[in-house]
């Protein structure tokens, strides 16, 4: 039985798991943030290994998938349409098994990465683009019916992608510059965005509803957030 069945849903919808909701304010040292990015995020060694085991089942899916549904199809070249169908459904069971474990795989890194974050933060290491997008996307429409200003999004350096190139900080980025939210690295840390919740005009411009307090200064609170949030991490690493 699959161990995490249940935790984030379906294996095509995701669920915020029951992580820490405890409020940090603007300008006060996050520390446990600080600590978080200081010692390279919140999993364990051993949820990597449960991580890593997931990812490779569901990779090891994706080949018999893979395998089936060409069998299939030169099954069906050569007139045998009955053994066809049968590897065709052979292929879609193994896609769905592959589904799943990709699944597990999402909601037990996100869990391990966010139980002890404050709410003004989230987590998307270890994530594919899709899955580190898709939970973006309604954590930003949570935030923005409770009325927070910004969010803070771990998203990394690219250690674990191919070649070492980061994914899910530009696709964030783009993320947000068709939401038209003001976005941007934080001082010193490229492995983290800072996304200002107002309605902006994408990118670093505009202070979206902000605008009115700050009209001489676009991106004024964007680079306020910055500064605040540099110097709580250099407050706790010193």
């Amino acid at each position: 039985m699959d161990r995490l069945a249940g935790v984030g849903g379906s294996a095509g919808k995701f669920q915020f798991p029951n992580v820490n909701k405890k409020r940090f304010a603007v300008g006060v040292p996050n520390i446990s943030l600080a600590a978080h990015l200081h010692h390279g995020g919140g999993a364990s060694e051993a949820d990597e290994v449960e991580y890593d085991r997931l990812r490779a089942l569901a990779r090891g899916r994706a080949r018999l998938r893979t395998d089936c549904f060409t069998r299939s199809r030169e099954a069906y070249a050569n007139g045998h349409g009955a053994a066809a169908r049968d590897l065709s459904e052979a292929g879609k069971r193994h896609r769905a098994s592959m589904e799943r474990y990709n699944a597990q795989a999402r909601d037990y890194i996100f869990r391990a990465n966010n139980v002890h974050l404050p709410s003004d933060t989230i987590d998307l290491h270890r994530l594919h683009v899709e899955e580190a997008i898709e939970i973006l996307e309604k954590r930003i429409d949570a935030a923005r019916g409770r009325g927070e200003g910004y969010l803070n999004v771990i998203v990394g350096k690219g250690n674990h992608s191919a070649g070492g190139v980061r994914k899910v900080g530009p696709a964030v980025m783009e993320l947000c510059r068709q939401r038209g939210l003001e976005v941007g690295e934080e001082a010193g840390n490229w492995g983290k965005l800072i996304v200002v919740l107002g309605e902006g005009r994408g990118g670093e411009q505009g202070c979206g509803r902000y605008a009115q307090y700050y009209p001489e200064a676009p991106g004024f609170l964007y680079r306020w957030l910055i500064w605040q949030q540099s110097i709580s991490a250099r407050m706790f690493l010193l």
